[in-house]
């Protein structure tokens, strides 16, 4: 696995688009260069492939007090694995310090696809790979995936049909969360199997909150690129009902929804959604800039090809969410990287041209293709190299589609 690194610029943020992946432990010596010269992958002498298909040898705890991962990094930097479920559904989306608890972490684990068998789970880092604690303490969800600190001193986690929310207080070590701490946020969202069929190729929910604490929920598209309705406009609300649909794309896929926040938890927020970006296939990560503009990474449409499309981050600029330009649109799925139209579309060139329509939002960054980027965060802590304070990392699952692997 190739550890790339690039770097760009937003609003004087820098970001850092590397691979990274759940629950491993990065760590830097400081007494060595912090050059971008990468390390070659080496496996060695009594390494062993773990179920996560990582190579190390666990009796290795050279990397902070755990196995390191034969991974390439930068020179100075070591990855461990932390700890890994032996539970054949067991798979990570995203791990959440707890507030206020350091070295205690939530882990949401969307099991396979499997809308019973969902999980958070609870891990307390000893610092040690052998005696690190990792217990499920919230279970049967519906492929949960997004986990953020937010309102009120509570978690707030996302289902594919719906945000939910528990205090910080109800976390009691491995102990089960009650069901009774759990909240309904917000309600209703286009789920799996709505109609008893899996009517949505994306139906994991990632989500951010602003300065003001509204919520920006993605709405991933239905499809792949809308084919079912080659020639004419893509309604997706035809695929969610099942009949004709509405011309309303706030019925649509492929969104970002924002429910605005009512004051309190008590009050929940306004079911009275606004869409404030479309053409996005599948919003993966979501981050707010300290100057209120959204930064986005796509996962973008399945092409046999390898070389195509670019996976995607986008910025929507705080005009946009304030509704000052109109709705933007990102493209999909009429045309994709910066302005080539999908085959499906030819008809529909017009709606990736800036000079016909003014809507139209270009990508801001190119990602390599069928990468999944699936999460970005700002790291504001000290233990890496100062070059790496207040930069965004983003994360990538990896290809699955391509010749030459990249992720």
């Amino acid at each position: 696995m190739r550890n790339i690194r690039r770097v760009v610029s937003i609003n004087g943020i820098s970001i850092i688009i590397s691979c990274t992946v759940p629950m491993v432990a990065c760590k830097f010596n400081k007494t060595t260069t912090s050059s971008t010269r990468e390390i070659p992958y080496k496996q060695q002498s009594g390494d062993r492939v773990f179920k996560s298909g990582y190579a190390l040898n666990p009796a290795d705890n050279n990397c902070g007090g755990f196995p390191t991962l034969r991974i390439e990094t930068m020179p100075g930097a070591c990855v461990g694995l932390v700890k890994q479920s032996d539970d054949a559904s067991f798979n990570p989306r995203v791990i959440l310090e707890i507030p206020g608890k350091k070295n205690e972490f939530l882990i949401s684990d969307f099991a396979n696809w499997d809308t019973t068998q969902g999980k958070i789970w609870y891990l307390k880092s000893t610092g040690n790979f052998a005696t690190t604690v990792m217990t499920p303490v919230l279970t049967g969800l519906s492929v949960p995936h997004q986990l953020a600190a937010g309102p009120e001193n509570h978690i707030y986690f996302a289902e594919d049909g719906r945000i939910r929310a528990f205090p910080v207080s109800a976390i009691n070590g491995s102990k089960p969360i009650p069901a009774s701490a759990v909240v309904d946020v917000v309600a209703n969202l286009p789920a799996m199997n709505s109609n008893g069929q899996k009517n949505s190729m994306h139906p994991l929910k990632h989500f951010a909150f602003d300065s003001q604490y509204n919520l920006y929920i993605n709405v991933g598209a239905y499809t792949d690129h809308c084919s079912d309705f080659k020639g004419k406009e893509c309604l997706e609300a035809d695929i969610k009902f099942g009949t004709e649909g509405s011309t309303d794309f706030r019925e649509h896929g492929a969104v970002i929804r924002r429910y605005k926040f009512n004051g309190s938890l008590a009050k929940k927020w306004d079911i009275n959604y606004t869409i404030v970006a479309r053409g996005l296939r599948n919003s993966m990560g979501l981050l707010f800039t300290p100057s209120g503009d959204l930064i986005q990474v796509e996962n973008g449409r399945d092409f046999n090809e390898s070389t195509r499309p670019f996976e995607e981050l986008n910025v929507i600029r705080k005009a946009d969410l304030e509704g000052r330009g109109g709705v933007p649109h990102f493209g999909w799925p009429y045309c994709y990287d910066y302005n080539s139209t999908s085959e499906e579309w030819a008809k529909f060139s017009f709606v990736c041209d800036p000079a016909r329509n003014s809507e139209y939002r270009a990508p801001y960054v190119f990602l390599p293709p069928h990468s999944s980027p699936l999460g970005i965060i700002q790291y504001t802590g000290s233990m890496f190299p100062a070059e790496y304070r207040n930069q965004i990392f983003l994360a990538r699952r990896g290809s699955w589609n391509r010749e030459r692997l990249t992720g």
